[in-house]
């Protein structure tokens, strides 16, 4: 079953409170998930979501990129999947 952007933002937000609290060795894999769960599809300048909330891919791709911390991971998954009531990192 698939689930709905509700269901998307919940495992995103365990997620990323997983991996606040049992850091990987590489940040780029906590980035490569989220993009994952985000829907992504393509490579580069091509790479599109399923979930783009207020952003364009293009926008969303570079604000994924940029982030370097877990805290902005989840700012970024609760604007694009509107997760302002789920539990907090």
């Amino acid at each position: 079953p698939e689930l709905g952007r509700g269901g998307v933002a919940g495992v995103a937000l365990e997620y990323l409170a997983l991996a606040e609290a049992h850091p990987p060795e590489e940040f780029s894999v906590v980035r490569g998930h989220v993009m994952w769960m985000l829907g992504r599809s393509g490579k580069g300048h091509r790479c599109t979501f399923d979930h783009l909330g207020p952003y364009t891919a293009p926008q969303l791709r570079m604000a994924l990129c940029e982030a370097s911390s877990v805290r902005e991971l989840e700012a970024i998954v609760r604007a694009t999947l509107g997760a302002a009531d789920f539990f907090t990192c």
